[in-house]
């Protein structure tokens, strides 16, 4: 993995660019919350394989995955489906993780995206908790976490 620091880096970068050109709105790194109970989140991982093996989870309230799947999809809140829901938390993971490969990965080797996975609640991801990063988005927190997979020598 590159340095981590430039990975920390990157990701204000990334979040930054997701909330303007997905919501039209800024992104603010934010102090860690303490995660709601799982029932109050949604989840989104993708793992990332080749050159560097891992992955990436969006976490964020059921409020802030309404807003969002309303806005990804043109249509109100109130409309919004659990698919919608599901496809907009997973959508906004995929576009995490794809920005994030080449944070982690060196220029000679090549690293894949799994399809996401969502769920309402907590996903059990294998591998070591690199760094979690909390972000104030439409008025509602957003955890992006990356995770390193375990070697066993």
């Amino acid at each position: 993995m590159n340095d981590l620091s430039m990975v920390d880096a990157g990701l204000d970068d990334i979040v930054g660019s997701i909330a303007f050109a997905v919501f039209g709105a800024e992104a603010q790194r934010t102090r860690e919350h303490p995660l709601p109970p799982r029932e109050a989140r949604v989840t989104g991982v993708v793992s990332i394989a080749g050159g560097w093996n891992g992955a990436v989870s969006i976490t964020c309230s059921p409020t802030f995955a309404a807003r969002a799947a309303s806005v990804m999809f043109g249509r109100s809140i109130a409309t919004v489906t659990s698919s919608d829901i599901h496809d907009a938390v997973g959508e906004l993971a995929n576009i995490v993780g794809g920005n994030l490969k080449p944070l982690v990965h060196s220029e000679s080797s090549m690293c894949v995206l799994s399809i996401p996975i969502v769920v309402e609640g907590e996903i059990a991801v294998p591998g070591t908790e690199l760094q979690s990063n909390w972000f104030e988005l439409l008025g509602e927190w957003l955890c992006v976490t990356i995770f390193e997979e375990v070697r066993l020598s």
